[in-house]
């Protein structure tokens, strides 16, 4: 597929012109462990797909919220990673989505709920272990 994963997501609403995407896929890191030796770490890495539906395309075009002016709000402290979604077309090339989040940088409850109703079937599912983590 060949897509750098630093790879900055396309702005919000802007999937290329002739760009067709025919299939979502999302990418989670799960279940980092402490493997019990200092800086040792495990992880599993999950990529799931699904068909791309225009519900999908529709959240997608959604802005990021933004607290107004001086306007500030409460958010929680919960860290709560923000997916990475690829949109491939049907030569599976791939363009990184954008998520639209809310005014604390979460996903937006739109978004999630979209996700949710995806009928997304697992792709990958790779346990990485023994990663040394710092210096």
């Amino acid at each position: 597929m060949g897509v750098d994963p630093r790879a900055k997501p396309v702005p919000t609403g802007s999937v290329p012109a002739g760009f067709e995407p025919a299939t979502v896929m999302l990418c989670q890191a799960l279940d980092l462990q402490n493997r019990g030796a200092p800086r040792m770490i495990r992880y599993t890495i999950s990529t799931q797909e699904a068909p791309v539906t225009d519900s999908l395309l529709a959240v997608l075009e959604l802005p990021d919220q933004r607290f107004l002016g001086t306007q500030r709000g409460t958010c929680s402290l919960e860290f709560t990673p923000l997916p990475y979604l690829l949109l491939l077309d049907r030569q599976r090339q791939a363009v990184r989505a954008a998520v639209p989040v809310d005014a604390c940088d979460k996903i937006r409850d739109e978004v999630s709920r979209t996700l949710s109703d995806l009928s997304l079937r697992e792709t990958k599912h790779v346990v990485v272990d023994d990663i040394y983590v710092g210096r």
